[in-house]
């Protein structure tokens, strides 16, 4: 069998984001250190010969490491043998990251559906302060852990963490009150309702209306939930009305989910980053 060997372009992109990497995250273990220059070399010849375009960049070495963001003063934990870190990179997301810090303010609202280790709930808890409060969805039990040892160790005590998915009611008239998630080894952020992984797991699940139902409005959520963005709206009718602004990520179902939050009142346009759309409330609406 022939072996497929991405381009001397793609290699070096590959290579350029590990040099960007050590001058965003500081190690605070040696530990840390050798694991990031194992991992390294070991991605790189990784990525050279997989013939996949997507896989996200891993850590190796199974232990979990703990870095300090130069930029953000953050400090994440994240798993070995994970891409964890690869989802905790200040400026990874580009325009959708600057709108994220932009809108918020101290007092508001931020929904994080899809949060991950904490990247975002934890930037957004610094900015909203005491007065606002962030609420924060993650339903994979190991990740839901991670993420709160991160806003542990951030003092995000303003943070409101659910260990669901947030889905539509149809599942609920079904009989279940849990969906299963499929992911490739080691690749958390890439867990999906949708497509076939090696590995996979049980999750409980509500709808947003049903976790917010107290919460008297929304000032910015975020969706990203690779490709059950659809079914998350679904389960939002009531929340919609009292949400200003959102980001999401829209991998399938473009046109129904536009046409769905246009008839909510807001007005999206497509961000630089990938598939991501910002959407904010039109003065009618």
């Amino acid at each position: 069998m022939k072996l497929k060997i991405k381009s001397i372009k793609l290699i070096l992109y590959r290579f350029i984001f590990w040099i960007k990497t050590f001058r965003i995250l500081k190690g605070i273990t040696f530990y840390t250190y050798i694991n990031m220059f194992l991992s390294l070399i070991i991605d790189i010849l990784n990525y050279t010969f997989s013939e996949r375009q997507d896989i996200n960049p891993k850590l190796f070495l199974k232990k979990s490491c703990v870095f300090r963001e130069k930029e953000t003063g953050l400090v994440i934990v994240v798993r070995g043998a994970t891409d964890d870190f690869f989802h905790a990179l200040p400026g990874r997301e580009g325009d959708v990251e600057e709108f994220i810090i932009r809108s918020l303010k101290d007092g508001d609202i931020f929904v994080d559906v899809g949060a991950n280790i904490g990247y975002y709930s934890i930037r957004a808890s610094r900015i909203v302060g005491e007065r606002g409060r962030v609420y924060a969805f993650e339903p994979i039990p190991s990740t839901t852990l991670i993420l709160k040892v991160n806003l542990k160790l951030n003092q995000c005590s303003n943070v409101v963490v659910y260990e669901k998915a947030a889905w539509s009611e149809d599942i609920f008239y079904a009989g279940r009150r849990s969906l299963t998630l499929r992911f490739p080894a080691g690749e958390y952020g890439l867990a999906s309702a949708y497509g076939s992984s090696d590995h996979e797991v049980e999750v409980e699940a509500i709808t947003l209306d049903e976790a917010l139902k107290n919460v008297d409005h929304i000032d910015l959520l975020k969706i990203d939930v690779e490709g059950a963005e659809l079914n998350v709206l679904k389960g939002s009718s009531k929340i919609l009305f009292k949400t200003k602004k959102i980001v999401i990520e829209i991998s399938r179902n473009h046109e129904e989910i536009l046409r769905l939050l246009k008839q909510y009142g807001f007005q999206c346009r497509k961000a630089k980053l990938a598939a991501y759309y910002i959407c904010e409330k039109t003065e009618n609406a």
